[in-house]
């Protein structure tokens, strides 16, 4: 009974404090009147890898009442039923946990296109890219809390095409000038990852929010 609302947590975790925090451990423990007595509890690894230790997730007071609510949000019958927001929401908690930069960004830019695509119902042809940077600005360049222009937001999500692109297609994406979500250069591809999840985790809070109301 408790699968359900531990991965509702875990990525409600990972939507507002980042990190890598996953459930890497089912523990069943039966109850008194099971037959054979004695067993006790046991454990067994999932099918999600552990997380990443140079990534910890860290909540804060001041986010407890964000999770809370982005909790609550995750179990609506309207999140729920979309196809899209659930094949999302599992590749951004499957990105947090995977230690190679340019895997996560992988799943993370096949999250985006299922947002800013797939859900408003646009078609998938070669504009792709400008479609997400599209519906990625109109979404977040009033957003409080990244307080991001939206030529940053363009810039970076860009700059995560080509270097999604380099990496499908065996290219060295450290050979290409990188910069972060506040324009400053940078030589760690790790630095934008992090940054491009930002992004999508706050563009996924937000669309929670309006499937809900609506």
């Amino acid at each position: 009974m408790l699968v359900e609302p531990a991965s509702r947590l875990v990525t409600a975790l990972r939507l507002v404090c980042g990190g890598s925090v996953t459930a890497t451990r089912a523990i069943r423990c039966p109850p008194d009147g099971d037959f054979p007595q004695g067993l006790g509890p046991t454990a067994s690894l999932s099918a999600l890898p552990a997380f990443d230790e140079e990534r910890p997730t860290i909540l804060g007071r001041e986010q407890v009442e964000a999770v809370r609510e982005v909790y609550g949000l995750l179990a609506h019958p309207a999140v729920r039923e979309s196809r899209g927001l659930q094949t999302a929401l599992r590749r951004l908690v499957l990105a947090g946990a995977d230690r190679v930069p340019t895997d996560r960004l992988i799943d993370l830019m096949v999250c985006a296109e299922v947002l800013f695509i797939k859900l408003p119902g646009l078609p998938a042809d070669r504009r792709k890219q400008d479609k997400v940077v599209d519906g990625a600005t109109a979404l977040l360049a009033d957003d409080p809390v990244l307080q991001t222009p939206s030529e940053r937001l363009e810039a970076l999500l860009r700059l995560g095409y080509r270097l999604r692109n380099d990496e499908m297609h065996g290219d060295d994406p450290s050979r290409r000038e990188l910069r972060t979500l506040t324009g400053q250069p940078t030589v760690d591809v790790s630095a934008v990852v992090d940054d491009i999840e930002r992004v999508l985790r706050r563009a996924l809070v937000r669309l929670l929010s309006g499937v809900v109301e609506q």
